[in-house]
């Protein structure tokens, strides 16, 4: 006979670290959840939370620290959901350091180099990247 948890996904480790991480600073900002720390729904709730993360594919610490900044700006007195603390870390999430816009902008104009050096090289000619840039292209 199989257990009901027989059926739900494997935990992945490093969401397991990231949940403790998380239930060790919410018992600092909402002292209350202290109390409850051994129960088995509280490590139901633990187990909640790892799944929700998973499926969420949030696997960074700044964003779970923008959350959980928040909930403790946000003064609140009661255990967030596991969706509404997903949704605490969406809020982060659409924020794009400058690293990464830099990283994306590299991205996209090495993509539009090769397009162009394709089709110049597609019409007989062997180029190299430097002539493309010396031609006068304000005509095409």
């Amino acid at each position: 006979m199989s257990h009901f948890s027989d059926l739900m996904p494997p935990i992945d480790p490093q969401t397991a670290g990231y949940v403790n991480y998380i239930f060790d600073r919410l018992g600092g900002i909402i002292p209350s959840l202290l109390y409850a720390k051994n129960d088995d729904a509280f490590l139901s709730t633990k187990r909640e939370y790892t799944y929700a993360l998973m499926d969420a594919g949030i696997r960074d610490q700044d964003v779970i620290n923008f959350a959980l900044n928040k909930i403790r700006d946000d003064k609140l007195k009661y255990l967030p959901t596991p969706g509404e603390f997903v949704d605490y870390c969406n809020r982060c999430i659409p924020l794009e350091t400058n690293k990464q816009k830099m990283e994306r902008y590299r991205i996209e104009r090495n993509e539009n180099l090769t397009k162009a050096l394709n089709h110049n090289n597609h019409s007989g000619t062997s180029r190299k990247i430097s002539d493309f840039f010396l031609e006068d292209h304000s005509h095409d």
